[in-house]
C-alpha cells in the first residue's frame, strides 16, 4: 500500500485487509524499490515506528506465514 498516512490504525487495517507492504507517498525511489523486492520475496515491509507495540506479529521484514498448498 503507497499512501500519505502514518497513523497507526491505517497500517493495521490496511494489513487486516491483505497489505503485506506499506510505504509512504514521500518515501523516494530506493525505499520503494526495497519494498517492492522485500514483499516480492514473501516478507512484510510495514514501517516499526507505527506499529511497534501495536499489535504483536507486526512488524517490518517479518516473515509472511503461507497458506499450505
Amino acid at each position: 500500500m503507497l499512501t500519505a498516512s502514518t497513523e497507526a490504525n491505517a497500517v493495521i487495517e490496511a494489513v487486516a485487509a491483505g497489505a503485506t507492504g506499506y510505504l509512504q507517498k514521500v518515501s523516494g525511489m530506493d525505499q520503494l524499490l526495497s519494498a517492492v523486492k522485500v514483499v516480492a520475496a514473501g516478507e512484510m515491509r510495514l514501517p516499526t515506528e507505527v506499529v511497534s507495540g501495536s499489535s504483536p506479529g507486526y512488524g517490518a521484514g517479518r516473515q509472511r506465514k503461507r497458506k499450505p498448498s
